[in-house]
């Protein structure tokens, strides 16, 4: 079954969005990834909750298949997804396979903010129906953690688990003393500022252009880490659409032309003409208003990083610089401020947001604090900004062994990749006792690629 966004409006409009769609979507496993990752490539972000507005909206009556599928994983999974407001209607139904959910399937329905209410109103009146995962109460509390919402009269869920909850009550103690945790502020006037700028570069380095500005009178040192080869040599077909203009693209479509792979090798050689290889001697000149430059410039190509994940990439770079000079050379800054190369501040009210930042919270550029999304619960790790006692620990999270309490954590107890993005930084916080704060200082943009034009496009169709 193909949940292409275009293709369901087209259904809808023809009026084949009836009992049967229903039942063989419902029924099939993985939909909800089918969906997102394969059947709508190209999609704006956020289009999978247009797709649950759009089956909300036409569902046929299911009551039926609520009571024969109430014991498949996969029926309640996609409900919980597509038609969340059956899920939370009859979750006394589905209540024994949520409970036996494993960390990541549990987040695929508590991302869902009426997913999570339903949960939370049947657990604080009811039991549950039997034995629970560790992964599912683990999720359910951080859940809780984000949506503000005290925990302590679902504590009696830990004697349900089904399994050592050893690692899980330690979080729970943690998640519990940050909740409560108070907050000592600072004023520091004009601090000097460890800037990390770590991960790889795009086309151009456009992050200097307001932060500059912003950091005019502080006394700043540079500390970067990338790798010598730049962003956006290599062409994805999902994301074409980053890579050539809007007229280059119209224009081929208009004409009939495919996006197959003499297509992309052509424009990946067209482009490696152009992107030099990243060099000291430029970051130097682009950062030249830092006092000091540490420069760290790898071979992404090497054995030691060329099998790691981007999540284990960004986890590196962040550590590179606290890994070679320790932690304690830190320790003469008053802010560590960690940004990725390839983002541009709009907008960023610095001195205001010192005046909020404590010993015991930091700053990222979400706005909402903590996050809990499909995959999990995580924080916002493109841009940190906090007092060195709290960033320090969190840029040092990576090791090849794997060490870090937040690589266990999610190995061991929740079964999943020890270095996954946003996740392991929110873990070291939490065991940490820090707390994000709501981001309302700063606004950014996503520098994107040098793009290719019309021009390109016709030398290549007239090979």
């Amino acid at each position: 079954m193909n949940l292409n966004l275009d293709k369901l409006n087209h259904m809808k409009e023809l009026g084949l969005l009836d009992y049967d769609f229903f039942k063989s979507v419902l029924e099939q496993p993985d939909s909800y990834s089918k969906m997102r990752y394969q059947d709508n490539v190209g999609k704006p972000w956020g289009f999978w909750d247009d797709i649950a507005n759009l089956l909300e909206g036409c569902k046929p009556n299911i009551n039926d298949l609520h009571y024969y599928l109430s014991t498949s994983k996969h029926y309640v999974l996609n409900l919980a997804n597509f038609l969340p407001s059956e899920f939370c209607d009859n979750f006394g139904l589905f209540a024994s396979v949520y409970q036996n959910l494993s960390y990541k399937e549990s987040c695929l329905v508590l991302h869902n903010k009426s997913n999570f209410n339903a949960i939370s109103n049947f657990y604080s009146i009811n039991e549950p129906c039997g034995k629970l995962s560790a992964g599912c109460l683990l999720a359910f509390l951080f859940c809780c953690f984000t949506n503000n919402v005290s925990f302590e009269k679902y504590n009696y869920l830990f004697k349900f688990v089904d399994e050592s909850k050893g690692d899980i009550a330690n979080v729970c103690d943690l998640l519990h003393s940050t909740q409560n945790n108070s907050e000592v502020n600072f004023n520091i006037n004009k601090p000097r500022v460890a800037l990390f700028v770590t991960g790889q570069v795009r086309s151009e380095l456009t992050i200097v252009n307001n932060l500059k500005k912003a950091l005019d009178g502080y006394e700043v040192d540079l500390l970067f880490s990338s790798w010598k080869k730049k962003g956006g040599t290599a062409i994805k077909k999902a994301q074409i659409h980053r890579y050539f203009t809007s007229e280059a693209l119209m224009h081929m479509k208009n004409h009939g032309h495919v996006f197959d792979d003499d297509f992309v090798k052509f424009f990946d050689d067209e482009r490696s003409n152009y992107i030099s290889d990243l060099s000291h001697s430029e970051i130097e000149e682009y950062f030249d208003f830092c006092s000091e430059c540490y420069i760290n410039i790898d071979d992404e190509s090497l054995a030691a990083f060329s099998k790691l994940s981007n999540a284990e990439k960004m986890y590196y770079h962040n550590s590179v610089w606290v890994k070679r000079l320790g932690k304690k050379f830190f320790n003469k800054y008053d802010i560590v401020f960690k940004v990725r190369p390839d983002i541009e501040f709009t907008s960023i009210e610095f001195d205001n947001m010192l005046k909020d930042i404590s010993d015991n919270n930091f700053v990222t550029e979400d706005h909402g604090g903590w996050i809990f999304r499909n995959w999990g619960f995580g924080v916002g790790d493109q841009i940190l900004i906090g007092r060195p006692r709290v960033l320090i620990p969190l840029l040092d999270i990576f090791d090849f062994d794997e060490a870090d309490i937040s690589c266990k954590l999610q190995k061991d107890t929740l079964r999943l990749e020890p270095y996954i993005g946003h996740v392991n930084i929110a873990i070291k916080s939490v065991i940490n006792g820090f707390s994000p704060l709501p981001n309302s200082y700063f606004k950014i943009i996503f520098s994107d690629y040098k793009k290719l034009g019309l021009d390109k496009v016709l030398k290549y169709l007239e090979k």
